[in-house]
């Protein structure tokens, strides 16, 4: 699709096939998915937002892809590597989601 034509994720592509297709689990600290709600100025959640991928250096040197969708910035971590630096805001295997609210302003800078 012409939306993910900036997305690359290189040699992690056949490994999270594979997870995908045999629908395996893996610990919450490897590539994790982690959320972001927007809010507007008056503190409501920005719900009509809608973006195409974009990639986002995280610390560590860690590579995300976001995009905003259901008012929300959704990062997925492109890395291998297990890490608990977002584990405050990351998706667990349960189910658990802990959203952390970020005004636009602010997302406008990152």
């Amino acid at each position: 699709m012409p939306e993910f034509e900036k997305v690359n994720i290189g040699p992690h592509e056949n490994m999270l096939r594979e997870i995908l297709l045999n629908e395996e689990y893996l610990p919450d600290t490897k590539y994790p998915i982690i959320c972001h709600a927007i809010t507007r100025f008056d503190s409501q959640v920005h719900f009509e937002l809608v973006t195409s991928p974009f990639k986002l250096p995280q610390p560590n040197g860690y590579t995300s892809y976001g995009f905003c969708f259901a008012g929300c910035i959704w990062y997925y971590i492109v890395d291998d590597r297990e890490t608990s630096y977002f584990s405050d805001f990351m998706l667990r295997s349960n189910g658990e989601l802990n959203i952390l609210g970020v005004h636009w302003n602010d997302f406008l800078n990152i």
